[in-house]
């Protein structure tokens, strides 16, 4: 079932997990755990302790903004 609002940021989410019960999210390469579940704050972990994922999240996600939309023509 999908949530209303912004779309989940999958490059980031597949380095961690959420706890609901604590709303804690861990890391999974270090098992470094983060209060709630805020993407800025994934992104800065992995930019100052795990520089390697970070830029390859960087170059995925700058590669899917600049990916063309296919355009739609109608006849009239």
């Amino acid at each position: 079932m999908s949530t209303p609002g912004r779309k989940r940021r999958e490059d980031i989410w597949e380095n961690f997990i959420f706890d609901v019960k604590d709303n804690k999210t861990q890391c999974k390469k270090c098992s470094a755990r983060i209060t709630g579940k805020n993407t800025t704050n994934l992104k800065r972990h992995l930019q100052s302790n795990h520089p390697e994922i970070h830029t390859q999240v960087s170059i995925f996600h700058n590669i899917q903004l600049t990916r063309p939309y296919p355009f739609y023509y109608t006849a009239y």
